[in-house]
């Protein structure tokens, strides 16, 4: 138990955290307007990470083992079927997110789906959500006219995780530097 644990962390601190932070880095340079709101406003940075975080999760999917007869959305679910969870489909739900397509750091949905649930909550959960804070602020403050380079950066594209594993940013000299 302690060892599977422990990599879940890893997997967490090197795939899933890396991807998530360069998907909000480059949803936030995507729409500077939105940018310039979180610097000026470091406050609504944890409500913008969330949304980050709903727009281009890095995990794909998880299975699960049915234990119980219940029903979802009509369909009857008995002990022993395997359920897929596909959080890109479930975070672009119409029916928890409104206009799902649309990136917005306002959004703040009663649920989410990004760090799972009940006993299957993300075991990092916390401390991503610090981190993410953490380096949003001191971007943001340091650098919020920071420019992407997209012709250097690589993108992931996995069955398991997607996103930026490598992310050029350019940072302007600041006024007094």
């Amino acid at each position: 138990m302690i060892g599977q644990h422990l990599i879940l962390l890893l997997v967490g601190a090197t795939e899933t955290f890396p991807k998530a932070f360069a998907g909000a880095v480059h949803r936030l340079w995507q729409h500077p307007d939105q940018r310039r709101e979180l610097a000026a406003r470091p406050e609504w940075i944890p409500m913008a990470l969330r949304e980050c975080l709903r727009y281009d999760m890095p995990t794909q999917f998880a299975m699960r083992k049915v234990v119980g007869d219940f029903e979802v959305a009509g369909q009857r679910l008995r002990p022993g079927e395997l359920v897929m969870f596909l959080w890109p489909s479930g975070n672009r739900d119409e029916r928890e997110f409104p206009d799902a397509d649309r990136f917005d750091i306002h959004r703040n949905p009663r649920r989410f789906l990004f760090f799972g649930n009940g006993t299957h909550r993300c075991l990092g959960a916390h401390f991503a959500q610090m981190e993410g804070r953490i380096l949003l602020e001191e971007l943001l403050a340091r650098a919020a006219d920071y420019e992407l380079d997209l012709s250097g950066a690589e993108r992931e594209r996995g069955e398991l995780f997607r996103g930026f594993s490598k992310l050029p940013i350019r940072v302007g000299a600041r006024p007094g530097a």
